[in-house]
């Protein structure tokens, strides 16, 4: 299944509209291969659950999926990037135990608590609960030092604790580095300003209108069935990502009549910007695809990843946002 892309810019934007049944339902009346029965209901509460597990229980089910990741194999170097991710891995869950106390005892600067997970069950990649439990821990450090409360713990216990979480967020750090640079993925720049990482698959391509153009074939052969898309346009009008994005949504209605927002507008955790995801019938294909906004300097950039429904790759696009880098 292929489809062709068309010449054109996108202008985006955020709507904030409510996950339910009803809105999945629809989905399935128009992407019925793209998503079963069973998603629109368990499997979304899944997803929420466990995307927002904590810190260090995103790090547990994280070091179940690396060592699974390593049993698997490969070549020596994604290998030896896997090991040296999985020493960092276990440094930070040793120094964040550290930090936030034993789980079910009462840590009156944590206040943990532990709830019951089966690593297995998650829907989701590996690096999907690094990036998480990294971006978990250094948001809790944060909030802990803007919020500071009497905690009965002596001078000596909190600069212990504070060494524990930076040290922690550090070995996040170095882990998620390890684990990405696993994926040996390509390096694509503008020349000017701008590059970001995308699987080996992709190809550079021409397209004026972008200032990043990539696109993906199947190994076996025919047209495209990935796009990424990139754009840096003056913020001529002032305005802010999730105003971009529900520009982007109304537009998007307007070329595709039959669009609907899979997920709404929403951040992801340690990303600038906002994202929204969307479907829609391209003559007899099925495309699923993501928007992000995020203002920079004096510029809106936009980046925007399209598939056709049975190739797309939750982790992968989340991947390709996260690598952008901004000069």
């Amino acid at each position: 299944m292929t489809f062709e892309i068309r010449n054109r810019k996108t202008a985006v934007t955020e709507g904030v509209l409510e996950r339910t049944r009803a809105s999945v339902l629809l989905i399935l009346l128009l992407f019925p291969a793209a998503v079963t029965l069973a998603q629109a209901g368990g499997d979304q509460e899944l997803k929420y659950r466990y995307l927002n597990l904590p810190p260090d229980m995103q790090a547990q089910v994280a070091l179940v999926k690396l060592d699974r990741a390593i049993q698997a194999g490969g070549s020596q170097s994604r290998l030896q990037h896997l090991n040296q991710g999985r020493r960092w891995l276990t440094e930070a869950i040793a120094r964040y135990g550290v930090y936030s106390g034993p789980p079910n005892q009462t840590n009156p600067t944590t206040n943990r608590t532990t709830q019951s997970i089966d690593p297995a069950a998650s829907p989701f990649g590996l690096l999907t609960h690094l990036w998480r439990a990294k971006e978990g821990m250094i948001q809790h450090h944060a909030r802990s030092q803007l919020h500071k409360a009497p905690s009965g713990l002596s001078p000596e216990m909190l600069r212990a604790q504070e060494k524990a979480i930076k040290d922690a967020i550090e070995a996040m750090r170095k882990a998620v580095a390890e684990v990405e640079a696993s994926r040996e993925w390509t390096v694509h720049s503008d020349g000017m300003f701008l590059s970001l990482q995308v699987p080996p698959g992709f190809k550079a391509s021409q397209n004026p209108a972008y200032r990043l153009y990539l696109t993906w074939r199947p190994a076996e052969g025919g047209g495209v069935e990935k796009a990424v898309f990139v754009s840096v346009m003056p913020n001529k009008d002032n305005l802010q990502p999730h105003e971009y994005q529900a520009r982007a949504v109304t537009q998007e209605r307007e070329e595709h009549p039959d669009m609907v927002v899979i997920e709404d507008s929403h951040s992801l955790l340690g990303v600038p910007g906002s994202q929204f995801s969307h479907g829609y019938t391209w003559g007899n294909m099925e495309l699923q695809g993501v928007i992000h906004h995020f203002n920079h300097n004096d510029n809106v950039w936009e980046i925007k990843y399209l598939s056709v429904t049975n190739r797309f790759d939750e982790e992968e696009c989340e991947g390709i946002i996260r690598s952008v880098i901004r000069k």
